[in-house]
């Protein structure tokens, strides 16, 4: 009888450990005991490769007046530039402003060199000929308010387009400047008038003195140069 009484109370005891291990769990904490290292490893080449005129509305985009593709001569390029046409205006008695008929102008650089060293384009302008002579001594071309868009998504550092004055037989002046670490990919430096008025644009204008118009058609030169370094 007494072996059954100890029994009985081992038996117990042993019922209240269970149940208060089930009430207060025993928490066991890990711990690290060995670690390691691996890597992640890309190289990059570079190679020439097509290149497509984007539209410079929506630059991803392929420009639908350039379907095809083009073969740049260089890892750095400049794919598109783009004329400028004022119509036909009449003899004026005093200095005129005249806007492009062009709503849509830009030019267009790739650069793929993987260097991320920059570049610049600038822009000169000939003196305008009526197909015989020099004429319009003293007009100008303006190219104003530009803007600079990337065919690649995300906030990317491109390049910046300042106010361009350009001056008939006068020196080149700066168009687009991709500064150290910026203008990567293909970029579109482009002056969109969205209330443009009358088919014209008013961020490109032609500044005639009227003491130099003469009838006819006049035609200037515009030479853009492509440099492998930012200004």
């Amino acid at each position: 009888m007494g072996s059954d009484i100890v029994k009985l109370q081992n038996k117990l005891v042993i019922a209240i450990l269970l149940l208060a291990n089930l009430l207060n769990p025993i928490v066991i904490h890990a711990t690290s005991t060995d670690s390691g290292e691996s890597s992640a490893t890309i190289t990059f080449t570079t190679f020439i490769q097509n290149v497509y005129i984007m539209d410079p509305t929506d630059p991803t985009k392929i420009n639908p007046d350039f379907p095809d593709p083009i073969t740049p001569p260089s890892l750095l390029s400049l794919n598109h530039v783009s004329s400028f046409t004022f119509g036909g205006q009449y003899v004026s008695a005093s200095n005129q402003t005249y806007y492009s008929t062009n709503t849509a102008p830009f030019i267009q650089v790739t650069d793929i060199r993987g260097s991320q060293s920059g570049w610049s384009v600038i822009a000169s302008m000939s003196a305008f000929n009526d197909g015989t002579n020099p004429s319009l001594n003293g007009a100008t071309l303006s190219l104003n308010n530009g803007t600079s868009q990337s065919t690649m998504d995300g906030n990317l550092n491109g390049p910046t387009s300042p106010a361009v004055l350009l001056v008939s037989g006068g020196d080149s002046a700066l168009v687009s400047n991709a500064a150290l670490g910026s203008g990567m990919g293909t970029w579109l430096t482009s002056w969109l008038d969205d209330t443009a008025a009358g088919g014209t644009n008013a961020k490109v204008s032609l500044y005639v003195p009227a003491a130099s118009m003469k009838t006819g058609t006049h035609n200037a030169t515009i030479t853009w140069t492509l440099s492998n370094a930012p200004q």
